[in-house]
């Protein structure tokens, strides 16, 4: 009787999976995300490991595992209840249901007996290693969009699914199926000596638990069961409770007014994340952008995917627009890995919007709260919170929009929180991503302008969303987004404290070392940011056009121009992470000319490529975007031009001196030790490409004849730099005219803001960006730093020698107009 019992059973288990199998043919498409390499069939005794006990997951993976080229899996013998002493294509599952649970699907994870079997075969020998291979299978969660609300609501999610939630989930994701083939963990490199089999079951079990743990967290997101008690869990954390009791010390508040006080800033700051909202913003982000742009370029992808499985991940995206929060979250979530939580400034939490946007991920902090204790301490205990959730978090260094199109100083505020977080609690080693976001047309282009003219910036508000609406009617070209060199927290804070896993929360707090490892994170950033860098078709022709007095050029000398500079990037790239388009010069041209940003106008002696002064104010951006990649040789051609033949101790000497104001202006990557090899390396390639000459026998470089294609193509490079050699030189003659007097620091930028103001107005179109406040300031503040410019205890001006020789080293490189013009202070 228990023969025929059984010989039913498995009749009736192969129509089932025979009847699963037919369904899944019919309904599922599957997508094979991860697959590591060297997997194929060696001899070696395999195991597949999955999380839950589910047929359906099981005859996804029996389907594919031939085109895969792997062992084929046991699939009859492995849904058996039984062990066999035979292990080869074995199926361990992690969680096994005792009984069917229609409605709840509750599975207990327990350690399966099979572990142990596995354990003892490897410890007596039977085999020599066993390799267990981790499968898992998502359903609806694919680069593929979900326009369903049937399919947000049955997507994949931490809880282990109902046979009947099971059975909607392949219906409404059967055709968005994913499966990860993860890399084989090897039994023998577990094992211990003279450790207890059970022992080393339970070992090999954590180590399975936290394996599919991390994965579910890269793909979907961290577990969000818990979120409820974030409030109590900030209000008992030592922190905020030390900052309390400060708090009621210094101010005699009551405990109770406190503790509401951290709670509405707990309900002020958190986000309110939902997956359910995270697929309706894929929806409504895909149809955005397909309306506005014209595609979404990305580069490195997989160098952030290797990353994600096994670390916690800071994105730290450049600045540029509003839709910098958006776009990097849809790219994210379309690549498979789940979306982070954004630090984002208030002026965005506004009715209905902020809670949608909180739903999204984004958690709001306000601009300053460096005297309110209590908000820090809960912002920060919030950080470490998310943080050990296990949610990559974004954050953009600069702080606020780039208004100019450079990249702004880093911001340390949110960096040193990270920090401290991560020593306090560092679970899984924590990378920065720096990540470049380049747009071809920008939404608030002409804001941008405004706000650089002096008018004040408006707060945000549905008005705004509501005109940024109507502009997507128009085109703005595609957007691009480059995935940065990975920096490692692990091994910077190991430069500064090599036993810092050891140090308490307190003791990071009053560490000395800490501020140091926060500013070289910080500058290590921003410079992988624009290391990132994509030269596009509308930055080669803002670079080139923008640098005519015009702005205008005829089409023939414009395309070789183009095809220069992208020859000048390929035999001296910026970087090994810095892209450039592979337009021809040609398809550059009429590729700009279709955005609008220029006109071609037909002439029987060649066609001539012009643009106009509002455009060409927006080109500026575009140009600012990628200008550190060229300011090194647009110097050293400047320098040539202006000197019928020069010396190789010349050159490095003018530009050993002018690159710390050139170094923080642009974020240049370059350590004082690196310019001499660059330089030589810039004049080498000038020499075979014949735009310069070099005496043989002084071993000077001459420059090419006045007139020649060669000295008008060096004239166009190097104005790439005359707008900040021009300001610098403003900056100088100011400084040795109000030598020895009482003046602050703020009354000596007015004046250089407005001398820069009236030189813009009087010489060349209306940039703002040539009097931008900002460059001005941080001009100073490096001169400051260097001890080149310094105020007696009178508050009387002093200068360092090297002032005056850069006075006269600049005022050799400008042009006549300006020299004549001198600062423009009456």
């Amino acid at each position: 009787m228990s023969k025929l019992y059984v010989s039913l059973k498995a009749i009736c288990l192969k129509v089932w999976l025979w009847l699963i199998v037919c369904f899944l043919r019919v309904m599922t498409k599957v997508k094979v995300s991860q697959f590591p390499e060297n997997l194929a069939v060696d001899g070696t005794t395999t195991c597949y490991v999955f999380q839950n006990k589910s047929y359906s997951d099981v005859m996804v993976f029996a389907e594919q595992y031939q085109k895969l080229g792997l062992p084929k899996p046991a699939v009859l013998r492995s849904l058996s209840s039984k062990l066999s002493t035979n292990l080869s294509g074995k199926l361990i599952f992690l969680r096994r249901p005792e009984m069917p649970d229609i409605i709840r699907g509750k599975l207990p994870l327990r350690s399966p007996e099979i572990l142990q079997e596995v354990i003892e075969q490897v410890q007596s020998g039977v085999v020599s290693n066993i390799r267990l291979i981790p499968v898992s299978v998502y359903w609806g969660r694919t680069p593929d969009k979900e326009r369903s609300f049937w399919k947000i609501i049955f997507s994949d999610t931490w809880s282990a699914p109902s046979v009947l939630r099971k059975l909607f989930m392949m219906v409404f994701h059967g055709r968005e199926t994913l499966l990860n083939i993860s890399a084989p963990i090897w039994v023998n490199e577990l094992m211990e000596s003279n450790a207890s089999s059970q022992r080393m079951q339970r070992k090999l079990f954590r180590v399975l638990r936290v394996h599919f743990r991390r994965q579910r967290e890269a793909i979907i997101g961290p577990d969000l069961s818990h979120k409820r008690l974030l409030s109590n869990q900030i209000l008992t954390s030592s922190q905020v409770l030390r900052s309390i009791q400060i708090e009621m010390a210094d101010k005699n508040l009551e405990v109770k007014k406190l503790e509401d006080k951290t709670r509405e800033y707990v309900i002020e700051i958190a986000a309110d994340y939902s997956y359910s909202v995270i697929r309706l913003y894929d929806v409504f982000l895909s149809w955005l952008w397909n309306r506005i742009y014209e595609g979404i370029e990305i580069y490195n992808l997989q160098r952030l995917k290797t990353v994600a499985a096994d670390h916690a991940i800071i994105y730290v995206p450049c600045h540029r627009s509003h839709v910098d929060y958006l776009l990097l979250s849809y790219v994210v979530f379309n690549a498979g890995l789940v979306p982070p939580h954004i630090a984002a400034g208030t002026n965005l939490n506004i009715p209905v919007l902020g809670s949608i946007l909180r739903r999204g991920g984004a958690f709001f902090l306000r601009r300053s709260f460096k005297d309110n204790a209590l908000y820090s301490a809960v912002l920060h205990e919030y950080v470490h919170t998310v943080l050990r959730k296990g949610f990559s978090i974004e954050y953009f260094i600069e702080g606020t929009r780039s208004r100019s199109g450079r990249l702004l100083p880093p911001r340390h505020g949110m960096l040193s929180m990270t920090l401290k977080s991560y020593v306090s609690y560092c679970e899984k080693p924590l990378m920065f991503v720096p990540v470049y976001i380049g747009y071809e047309k920008l939404f608030e282009g002409k804001t941008y302008i405004k706000e650089l003219l002096g008018k004040k910036k408006r707060p945000e508000s549905w008005r705004d969303i509501l005109r940024a609406f109507m502009k997507t009617k128009n085109q703005f070209g595609k957007v691009h987004v480059n995935f940065g060199t990975p920096i490692s927290l692990d091994s910077i804070l190991s430069e500064y404290c090599s036993d810092w896993r050891q140090l308490s929360h307190e003791a990071v707090a009053k560490a000395t070392w800490v501020k140091g490892c926060v500013g070289e994170i910080g500058d290590l950033i921003v410079s992988g940011i624009n290391q990132s860098v994509i030269v596009e078709a509308v930055n080669l022709a803002s670079l080139v056009l923008l640098a005519t007095p015009k702005l205008a050029l005829d089409e023939y000398t414009m395309s070789a121009q183009i095809a220069w500079y992208q020859d000048l990037f390929e035999k001296l790239p910026y970087s090994s992470d810095t892209v450039v388009t592979k337009k021809k010069s040609k398809e550059v041209i009429d590729y700009c000319i279709g955005l609008g940003l220029m006109v071609r106008h037909h002439h029987l002696l060649g066609d001539i490529i012009k643009s106009n002064e509002a455009t060409a104010l927006l080109m500026t951006y575009f140009r600012n975007n990628v200008l550190h990649t060229l300011i090194l040789p647009a110097l050293c051609a400047c320098f040539v031009l202006n000197h019928v033949r020069c010396s190789k101790e010349d050159l490095i000497e003018f530009i050993v001196l002018i690159y710390p104001l050139l170094k923080t202006e642009l974020t240049l990557k370059y350590s004082e030790q690196e310019l001499e090899s660059q330089i030589f390396e810039i004049m080498n390639y000038f020499c075979t490409v014949s735009v310069i000459k070099r005496n043989v026998s002084t071993g000077q470089w001459v420059k090419p004849e006045l007139g020649s294609m060669a000295f008008f193509q060096l004239s166009l490079l190097a104005a790439c730099a005359y707008h900040s050699l021009e300001r610098y030189h403003i900056l100088f003659a100011l400084l040795q005219k109000r030598l020895g007097e009482s003046i602050t620091c703020q009354q000596l930028e007015r004046e250089v803001c407005l001398s820069a103001q009236r030189i813009a107005l009087l010489l060349e179109f209306n940039a703002p960006e040539f009097f931008d406040k900002r460059l001005i300031s941080a001009a100073i503040g490096t001169l400051r730093d260097l001890k080149w410019v310094q105020w007696s205890q009178t508050s009387e001006l002093m200068l360092a020698p090297e002032i005056t020789v850069l006075q006269k080293q600049t005022y050799q490189l400008l042009g006549d107009d300006v020299k004549h013009l001198g600062t423009g202070v009456q």
